[in-house]
């Protein structure tokens, strides 16, 4: 019977989604002036599909507060923006927020929407292991980052924005992304099954319809 319900999850889509990255021993509070990036290495295993990307609080915090996904991006009344979309490249990207679009070099999603501080993207996004990728906001957000420049895997800033209004600057001089230490993050993922599991995951899904119609009659 257990098996049935296992089964029964994973047809239905409930399987809870992996741990693909996580940071959360920043504790530099930054307020959102700023565009934001964040590279990511992905570990062994996968691919993996559905991600979710979003900022994290801080384990420094961890007393006062969850460090978890970061989702309070309107905390200081100055800022009253809202978030938009994140960007996902195969390569460093050094130039403006406003410029990122499916024609820069490396593009490959951009999120569908944002719920509760994560990014989601849907089955076009699949993340290869053992795979850096790079991940650009277009607007403004607040973050936990890191002091040591030096650490790996690399966050990205930008140093001149409108907060006010979360649209970022086109012609600032420091508008473009520039490395820094790294930026408190989670990203997570549904693990793609092999494509001979898939026809066994495929096999037994129809197996496990069938098997509820008959016990229905």
């Amino acid at each position: 019977m257990r098996r049935f319900a296992f089964l029964f999850l994973i047809c239905t889509g409930l399987v809870e989604a992996e741990l693909i990255s996580s940071d959360t021993s920043g504790w530099g509070m930054t307020l959102g002036t700023y565009g934001r990036g964040q590279s990511v290495l992905t570990p062994a295993g996968g691919p993996w599909t559905n991600i979710t990307f979003c900022f994290a609080g801080s384990d420094e915090y961890a007393e006062f507060e969850d460090p978890g996904c970061f989702a309070d991006f309107t905390m200081d009344p100055r800022y009253p923006f809202q978030p938009g979309g994140l960007f996902v490249l195969t390569q460093e990207y050094l130039g403006t927020p406003v410029d990122l679009s499916p024609a820069t070099p490396g593009f490959l999603a951009v999120s569908s929407t944002i719920v509760d501080g994560r990014w989601i993207f849907g089955s076009e996004l699949t993340l290869a292991p053992l795979t850096l990728y790079y991940f650009y906001t277009d607007s403004v957000v607040h973050v936990y980052d890191s002091d040591d420049y030096h650490s790996t895997p690399t966050g990205y800033a930008t140093y001149g924005g409108e907060s006010n209004s979360g649209k970022m600057c086109a012609d600032h001089p420091y508008c473009d992304f520039n490395p820094m230490g790294p930026i408190n993050h989670i990203v997570t993922g549904v693990p793609v099954p092999e494509p001979a599991s898939g026809w066994l995951l495929g096999a037994g899904c129809l197996a496990l319809m069938a098997l509820r119609a008959r016990m229905r009659n």
